[in-house]
């Protein structure tokens, strides 16, 4: 089976890159690097540099002919998109948009989207489940939304399948510390690295509640979602993390205390409170978070401190600290013998 992979060389992107090529699948990434870097790009997969606007997408398409695609490309700043909202529709909508073009004109026959629990919005009820009401309060959310109508519509048009991921907040290796989602990433640099002169800047009192999930769960529901179920399926852990408990786990996993804490005004458009209801990826993919928060950040810590070349992400000398990797050492998160063998579910 060829799947292709928008965004391969980012985050998360990189990681699902190399569980694929781990489950014998063959790989092909397309890439413009404005994020993601070519060492997190895995040696056997095939790459093309090239943004998803381009016209070359649908050229490419037709000439790998992937059988699925896994669309991790995007902005995923909610300061940027704020800033500058027709840039971040013409990446995240219009992008996208070509990307569903190029499937149907070279006949993929599935379609992975990673979305966001920021389509959400506010709300008073949780943990969110897929039946809550989308109702984004930023542009960011806004535009992962405006894709699964996308998705939606062209799925009821006959055009191609999809799944979409509503993923929490993503935290592991190779995280970008400079996006709002990256917070994990962020204090470890501080607090390892002795950044920012060892101060640590939170948006808002602290109080804010997230929902994290780490790196190596989110790579296994990419896994099952090749084959198991349909249409928009949280992936999160329903557990409950403020902004200030997060510190404080972090400060008892490195023993590193912040020289000064300093609460500035909350980012616009940030939600107070998410945490996402798994339920529903359980019983389509399969799928339950497997990693806790407490370990998550031991692993993350022992992986930053593993290496000398790139502590902020980190990220190993050569780009192999992986998901994989983190998956095959933690005797508690499922390998492959442990994916449940389930029906198709093509359910919206």
């Amino acid at each position: 089976m060829r799947i292709l992979i928008t965004g391969g060389c980012g985050f998360i992107g990189s990681h699902v890159a190399e569980a694929y090529l781990d489950e014998g699948y063959e790989v092909f990434v397309i890439d413009n690097l404005s994020v993601g870097k070519m060492e997190y790009l895995p040696d056997k997969a095939n790459f093309e540099e090239m943004d998803i606007r381009s016209p070359d997408v649908e050229r490419f398409m037709r000439k790998v002919k992937p059988d699925i695609v896994s669309h991790h490309a995007a902005n995923v700043s909610l300061r940027k998109a704020t800033k500058e909202p027709i840039n971040d529709a013409k990446i995240n909508i219009t992008g996208t948009l070509n990307v569903l073009q190029s499937c149907v004109k070279s006949s993929v026959r599935r379609i992975i989207f990673a979305s966001s629990a920021t389509v959400y919005g506010v709300h008073d009820s949780f943990p969110i489940s897929e039946q809550h009401m989308a109702l984004p309060i930023s542009y960011h959310g806004v535009g992962k939304l405006a894709c699964e109508h996308y998705l939606y519509a062209f799925k009821k048009l006959g055009k191609t399948n999809y799944i979409s991921l509503r993923y929490s907040n993503v935290y592991g290796p190779r995280q970008n510390i400079f996006c709002e989602s990256g917070v994990v990433a962020a204090f470890l640099n501080i607090l390892i690295n002795k950044k920012s002169n060892g101060k640590i800047f939170i948006n808002g009192d602290g109080t804010q509640v997230r929902d994290f999930v780490y790196i190596a769960d989110v790579v296994t529901a990419n896994v099952l979602a090749i084959k198991h179920g349909g249409g928009i399926i949280n992936i999160g852990t329903s557990i409950e993390t403020t902004i200030n408990d997060l510190l404080d786990k972090i400060i008892d996993v490195t023993g590193s205390k912040p020289a000064e804490v300093t609460s500035l005004p909350f980012a616009r458009g940030e939600q107070k409170k998410v945490t996402l209801n798994p339920k529903r990826a359980f019983f389509s993919l399969g799928w339950t978070p497997r990693i806790s928060l407490k370990e998550g950040l031991k692993e993350y810590y022992e992986f930053i401190k593993g290496n000398d070349d790139d502590k902020t992400n980190g990220n190993s000398s050569d780009g192999n600290v992986s998901a994989a990797t983190i998956i095959e050492k933690s005797s508690s998160v499922g390998a492959k013998s442990d994916i449940p063998k389930l029906g198709t579910d093509g359910g919206e």
